[in-house]
């Protein structure tokens, strides 16, 4: 039997999501981050990651929540195609 490996993230007024174990690719905790001006509250800061910035989107903000100070940040990867390799998410 196969077996399936996610975290479910609850982001509060019952909005969950999962992540599988091949999508997440980092962990930061204690994450120093920087505020960027004139930008959406829910996506408001950027977070230094092996010589890039990323963007960080605060999921519950982002549902109508109220923001929240991160207290670890998950960097998660997609992959479009089959043969495009693994992409940052935005």
């Amino acid at each position: 039997m196969s077996s399936k490996n996610a975290w479910v993230l609850d982001f509060g007024m019952s909005f969950r999501a999962a992540v599988g174990g091949r999508e997440l690719l980092h962990l930061i905790d204690t994450p120093a981050t920087f505020a960027v001006p004139c930008t959406p509250l829910y996506c408001r800061r950027v977070v230094f990651w092996q010589e890039r910035l990323l963007p960080v989107m605060d999921i519950a903000s982002r549902q109508g929540g109220v923001a929240q100070q991160a207290q670890f940040i998950a960097v998660v990867g997609y992959q479009q195609r089959r043969e495009n390799t693994r992409n940052l998410a935005h």
